[in-house]
């Protein structure tokens, strides 16, 4: 049985050894000031084998994310001495230029606007409290998933053609083994996706970046809920380029979403019709 460490110095020190000796697992940093949720993070993260590092404070988070090299940040937004919105602005004004670190809030208020004003910030995404292994397990693979690599012949992020194209079983756990459910809501986005794909032509014939951003992001989101890892994967990560100010070539990731939907639309046929 793994014992579970209360001690905020303690999962500290630890972090800091599992990430010194990490062999390309992915170094996660949890930014939370109650020692429960730290532990409860290391519980369900540590066994998968991911390097975890510990911030109680937004200050402490600055200092661990400017010295270390984390592949992915969770951040609490109420945190004892700044809010996460603002550890996240600082962080963004200090990599401007520098790799960009997914930052992900971590919530227990569904407020009206917030995802926007998270966006606004430099978040990469958020999820709710209480979140379970799946959903964190999810997230990790998407902004984890071999970005930073070479990409491929075909100019796609390297790993990409690993990820699956629809992921049924997963998703059937996430939807309570409800068949029906699924069915029916995977078949009414297939069928959005050619009016997806249209909008997001359209904003980038417009050169309306921060339209197109949006609909890439709202696209992430809705595909990985339903299973269609590598067309989120695409998608997210032209919403966080666009949103970074990185420069992209929209017209290919443009091609290459609709090649993957594409792929999604064969595979969803298969399922659906069987």
């Amino acid at each position: 049985m793994r014992k579970v460490v209360t001690d905020p110095e303690a999962l500290t020190a630890n972090a800091g050894e599992n990430i010194s000796g990490a062999e390309r697992q992915p170094r996660l940093l949890i930014v939370d000031d109650d020692p429960q949720s730290r532990s409860m993070m290391d519980l369900m993260l540590a066994p998968h084998g991911y390097q975890l590092g510990f911030a109680s404070d937004g200050s402490e988070a600055i200092a661990r994310i400017k010295s270390g090299q984390y592949d992915l940040v969770f951040m609490d937004l109420v945190l004892p001495d700044m809010n996460g919105r603002d550890v996240c602005r600082e962080i963004r004004e200090w990599e401007a230029g520098k790799h960009r670190i997914p930052i992900v809030a971590v919530t227990g208020l569904d407020l009206p606007g917030q995802p926007l004003e998270l966006i606004k910030a430099g978040m990469d995404d958020y999820i709710f409290k209480p979140y379970d292994v799946r959903t964190l397990t999810r997230i990790i693979g998407l902004y984890t998933g071999g970005e930073e690599q070479a990409g491929s012949e075909t100019g796609e992020p390297a790993g990409l053609q690993a990820t699956p194209i629809l992921d049924i079983a997963t998703s059937l756990e996430d939807f309570a083994d409800d068949v029906e459910s699924y069915q029916e809501l995977l078949s009414d986005f297939v069928g959005a996706l050619p009016g997806r794909l249209e909008r997001m032509l359209q904003a980038q014939r417009d050169g309306d970046m921060e339209r197109l951003g949006r609909e890439c992001h709202s696209l992430k989101g809705i595909a990985a809920g339903l299973g269609a890892m590598r067309l989120s994967r695409l998608a997210g990560q032209v919403s966080t380029a666009l949103r970074s100010g990185q420069q992209v070539d929209t017209g290919e990731r443009l091609r290459q979403i609709e090649q993957r939907i594409k792929e999604l639309q064969a595979e969803a046929q298969v399922y659906l019709g069987s």
